[in-house]
């Protein structure tokens, strides 16, 4: 859809960020796109308030930062874990493409080389366990 994203606005306030004109969860790069197929991936345009929301409607809260980090390195946290990221203070994408779903080396968000295998977001399980 690179016809929807040279047409699509971006907001002054998030530069690398744009907003696609009728995306939304059925369509979640714009019309003509579907989330079928995607039953196993993470879910994409949801806002903090659209969390916050389905958490209260749940009856549960949305995790602090420390919480969020926390689960992010599966517990290996705090002075035992001082790196930059779970694989290490590496932030290369030969380093990281085995443990996170990345842009990688393309222009963002314009162009993306699926250096980590998707062209998108990934399935859960897709990455070495944290």
């Amino acid at each position: 859809n690179a016809e929807s994203l040279e047409e699509a606005e971006v907001d002054p306030e998030a530069e690398d960020w744009v907003a696609v004109d009728k995306a939304y969860w059925r369509a979640p790069e714009g019309p003509g796109t579907s989330y079928k197929y995607r039953e196993s991936h993470p879910v994409v345009h949801v806002s903090h308030r659209d969390a916050a929301e389905y958490c209260k409607w749940v009856g549960k809260r949305l995790p602090g930062e420390r919480e969020w980090e926390a689960a992010a390195r599966a517990g290996h946290y705090g002075p035992k874990n001082r790196t930059l990221y779970v694989w290490g203070d590496d932030q290369t994408t030969e380093a990281a493409k085995d443990y996170a779903n990345l842009w990688g080396e393309g222009d963002f968000p314009w162009s993306n080389k699926a250096e980590d295998g998707w062209q998108a977001t990934s399935p859960v399980r897709s990455y070495k366990p944290n």
